[in-house]
């Protein structure tokens, strides 16, 4: 019995300590108009908005202007596409290096959620995921793949090309 109460502890530890780790590992939240970004440390979330605008932001000092750089970005998808979905609500992880799969970025349709690289982060591999998020909500039954992805390339090849 006592072999069995030290394993139960052990464990009951083990769980604790893996979920603290889970809970911690994006702790700070950010909302936009459209999304509610993830992050760990502020220098993710500036390294981000740097990697988007080309230019550093204090993001502490300037949270508007981080939250207009993003939903800007969301406006213009929707403006490309023609589709503006009502309820468009999607989250955003920033993670340091690259994704599972060796990715840059990746949308999770089953969490609708966006888990970008912080590393290698730009408008145009944001709007790609955006657009995904975006037919994602609008349609009740998904296009295939393939048809997602020639869209949200031509979306990142186009993103500002009239501007």
């Amino acid at each position: 019995m006592k072999t069995f109460f030290k394993y139960a502890i052990f464990i009951t530890t083990l769980l604790i300590f893996h979920f603290t780790i889970v809970v911690t590992a994006c702790a700070i939240e950010f909302s936009t108009k459209y999304s509610i970004i993830h992050y760990s440390e502020y220098s993710e979330m500036d390294d981000f908005l740097w990697r988007l605008s080309g230019q550093r932001v204090d993001f502490l000092n300037n949270a508007n202007l981080a939250s207009s750089r993003i939903d800007r970005i969301v406006d213009r998808v929707q403006s490309i596409l023609g589709i503006i979905p009502r309820d468009l609500r999607f989250r955003i992880y920033l993670e340091r290096g690259r994704l599972e799969g060796d990715k840059e970025a990746y949308y999770d349709r089953k969490t609708k959620s966006i888990y970008v690289s912080v590393d290698y982060a730009s408008q145009g591999v944001l709007a790609h995921e955006i657009v995904h998020a975006i037919i994602d909500t609008y349609f009740p039954v998904s296009p295939p793949s393939k048809i997602q992805e020639i869209i949200s390339q031509y979306i990142d090849r186009y993103l500002w090309s009239d501007y």
